[in-house]
């Protein structure tokens, strides 16, 4: 019987740009120790984007709220 190691995971507001204006995306980031001898991050954009940065990052909050995981500040 194989044990199943924990999965680290965060959630990560990104910065991007449309046409020279700012836009935020939401992405979940799972890491799981056992692909490979690291381990590997995994993103999973969560479909959710938004010109408004605050806005970003209350539903980040609410999502990592949920899932019980840490939300990630962008640089």
């Amino acid at each position: 019987m194989t044990v199943k190691t924990k999965v680290d995971s965060y959630v990560k507001v990104e910065k991007h740009y449309k046409h020279d204006k700012p836009y935020y995306l939401i992405k979940l980031f799972a890491k799981n120790p056992d692909e490979g001898r690291l381990g590997t991050y995994k993103h999973f954009p969560l479909r959710y984007e938004t010109f408004n940065k605050m806005t970003a990052d209350t539903y980040a909050y609410k999502v990592g709220k949920c899932l019980d995981i840490p939300v990630v500040q962008w640089m």
